[in-house]
């Protein structure tokens, strides 16, 4: 098992528990039953998140892969920040399954909400900076799902078997100029998502799909 506690307390700044960007690539193998657990606390607007990817360099593309089961708690204290259980910017985040749980202490608007703080279980985005082919990298989500190949941009083609437990809303919302994927495998009779789907505005538009 792997244990993190993320607190962001400091003024300024943004804090995750595990992170990759500017290309780079972590895995973690808790496919024998071991969780990762991450607690993370955001506060006075201050950002918080369990696992952040971005990316920032042309045809490069950073990747967070946890196999196995994940415990994330995200708590937004003092209402005026953002805390994030996933977050994929122009990237790619692959989770095996568990629980992404996100509490609000309320003095910052409803779940979600812009106009204080704000709560996503997992958000997807697409970035600025393009691939080698001059396409925009597209973030994508996923969890509790089979995939094609083994890489960071394989698709989604069906359910794993692990529970997923989401409280928390979902966003592809952004002002990217495009959108981002998510990919929720609720294949067992104890998985559930409780929360909004926040549809892109703008200039973007977004996917969330179940499987």
């Amino acid at each position: 098992n792997i244990y993190i506690n993320v607190i962001n307390d400091t003024g300024s700044g943004y804090a995750t528990g595990l992170h990759a960007n500017s290309g780079a690539e972590v895995h973690v193998d808790n496919s024998d039953d071991g969780v990762v657990t991450i607690n993370n606390w955001a506060y006075n607007s201050i950002n918080g998140c369990g696992i952040k990817t971005k990316n920032g360099i042309g045809g490069k593309r950073s990747w967070v892969e946890v196999t196995g089961l994940v415990d994330i708690q995200g708590n937004l204290v003092n209402g005026q920040g953002m805390s994030e259980g996933l977050s994929a910017v122009g990237s790619t985040i692959d989770v095996g399954g568990g629980r992404i749980i996100m509490n609000d202490d309320g003095t910052g608007g409803d779940i979600g909400g812009f106009a204080g703080g704000s709560c996503f279980a997992i958000r997807s985005l697409t970035e600025f900076v393009t691939d080698a082919n001059g396409v925009a990298n597209r973030g994508i989500v996923n969890v509790n799902v089979i995939k094609d190949a083994n890489s960071s941009t394989a698709n989604a083609i069906g359910a794993g078997d692990n529970y997923v437990q989401i409280k928390g809303d979902v966003g592809t919302k952004g002002d990217m100029g495009s959108y981002g994927l998510v990919n929720l495998g609720l294949n067992t009779m104890d998985s559930y998502w409780h929360g909004n789907y926040s549809a892109a505005i703008d200039k973007s538009s977004g996917i969330a799909y179940g499987l």
